[in-house]
Order: C-alpha cells, then structure tokens, then sequence
C-alpha cells in the first residue's frame, strides 16, 4: 500500500511540473465529504455538480491531456478519468 501511493504521490510531482505551462478553461473540484468531482466551466460561466464518484477521501486532482488523475487516500487508489 505504501509503495501505490509513493508511486501515485510521484506521478502527481511528475504531472504537476509538466502543467505548469498549460492553460484550460474548466476547473475540476473535489468535494471531499461527497466523494464526487465537479467541473466549472470557466469560459462557459457554468457549473456541474457530482459529475464523477471518487474514492474515500480523495484529496489531490490533476488535469493531464484528456485525463483526469484523483488520489484517494482512505482508498489507497489512483483514478484515472478519461475526459474525451
């Protein structure tokens, strides 16, 4: 369990370094007590709300490509949402 999330907290480092260049118009949210991810679109002045489930207590998101990467914490699970 220790070494999935050193490997999840290493992919976070590695991903969070190679975006600091890019610009996207939506926002990924965690709600942490609802287990859910929401999504404000910030050019279209628009919100969804609880659009994907996540694990217990997911407490780290990133945007990589068309991918969507949320750490759960309680779970011990890395997911991978594919947003095309």
């Amino acid at each position: 369990m220790k070494r999935l999330l050193a490997t999840a907290a290493l992919v976070f480092a590695l991903i969070g370094t190679t975006l600091a260049q890019t610009v996207y118009s939506d926002l990924f949210v965690l709600n942490g007590l609802g287990e859910t991810v929401s999504k404000i679109g910030l050019t279209e002045d628009r919100i969804w709300n609880n659009l994907y489930t996540t694990g217990d207590v997911p407490n780290q998101i990133r945007v990589w490509g068309d991918s969507l990467y949320i750490l759960n914490s309680v779970s011990s699970t890395l997911q991978i949402v594919n947003l095309s």
